[in-house]
Order: structure tokens, then C-alpha cells, then sequence
């Protein structure tokens, strides 16, 4: 899950799927900043646009915050992946 190391791409909307929610948790560093776990990664919703989080296309299954601002996450590569079938459990500051 290094995609989900605050590395932010900005794109325009029409250009980020998120037609496809796993899950949803407000960015605890910036509370006006939703995140958006899809099947094509992490994406961040914030300032009325999206923007991808990382580098990594994941398929992102389930995704949560801790209080302390960990992420957690389990899934499978995305469609574009090249990983192994599955990225399991894994958390990232």
C-alpha cells in the first residue's frame, strides 16, 4: 500500500472512476478531505475536486483509518495491476 503514501495526482473528474465505492473515511489531517477506496485505488475528494492518491491502481476491498491516521486496506491488484492475485492486509502511515 505504498499508493497511499500522500502522493497526490490531480486530474479532472471526468478523467478518476469512482463509480465503484469500497469505502469512504475523512482524512483526518484535513477534515474538508474525503477518501475514496475504488477499484482503481485511492482517490481523494477535497476543494470540489478528485485526485488519485499514489502511484498504485489497487483494487482496494476494504479500506479504513485509525485514530492515529493509519490507513488500512486489503484488496487485489486493479485491472492494470501486475502483482501478485492478492495484496491481503496492509497498513501504511
Amino acid at each position: 500500500m505504498t499508493g497511499c503514501s500522500g502522493s497526490e495526482n490531480s486530474a479532472a473528474a471526468g478523467t478518476i472512476d469512482v463509480s465503484h465505492i469500497h469505502g469512504l473515511a475523512m482524512d483526518p489531517s484535513d477534515p474538508e478531505r474525503v477518501l475514496i477506496a475504488t477499484h482503481a485505488g485511492l482517490v481523494a475528494y477535497g476543494d470540489g475536486a478528485l485526485s488519485k492518491v499514489g502511484e498504485l491502481s489497487t483494487d482496494l476491498m476494504g479500506f479504513s483509518i485509525g485514530p492515529d491516521g493509519q490507513f488500512f486496506a486489503s484488496g487485489h491488484p486493479g485491472q492494470r495491476g501486475g502483482r501478485a492475485q492478492r495484496v491481503g492486509a496492509d497498513r501504511v502511515r
